[in-house]
């Protein structure tokens, strides 16, 4: 995860923790807090995602967690629904990936994730 996102172009500003942050890491929107954030949701088991590899190389991220492990995100999307049972999905694909099908692929793996 680290290779990817501090790669030229990869997401080390936000660390994907935009939705993720709690009022007091909010207030730090440096990339080296935001990505010791997200390594603290990784160590507790907070599940954040999924990485898409080329020949062995992670290029591609997608944020795919149960709804709860984010801050507010909005309204239900249907009434009934309940919060354990929806889903929020982020993609990142590089620039010179895009266009290729990758996010259709993490998408796919992204489903059959949430499904397992």
């Amino acid at each position: 995860m680290v290779r990817l996102f501090e790669s030229p172009g990869g997401p080390k500003a936000c660390w994907c923790m935009v939705w993720r942050a709690t009022s007091d890491e909010t207030k730090k929107r440096d990339g080296a807090s935001r990505k010791a954030a997200l390594e603290r949701l990784l160590r507790v088991g907070t599940p954040i995602g999924i990485l898409g590899y080329l020949d062995d190389e992670p290029v591609a991220w997608c944020s795919i967690a149960l709804r709860q492990t984010h801050r507010r995100l909005g309204s239900m999307s249907e009434p009934g629904d309940e919060p354990s049972t929806v889903w929020s999905v982020v993609f990142f694909v590089p620039r010179w990936l895009r266009g290729l099908g990758i996010a259709a692929r993490l998408n796919e793996a992204a489903v059959s994730h949430a499904r397992s």
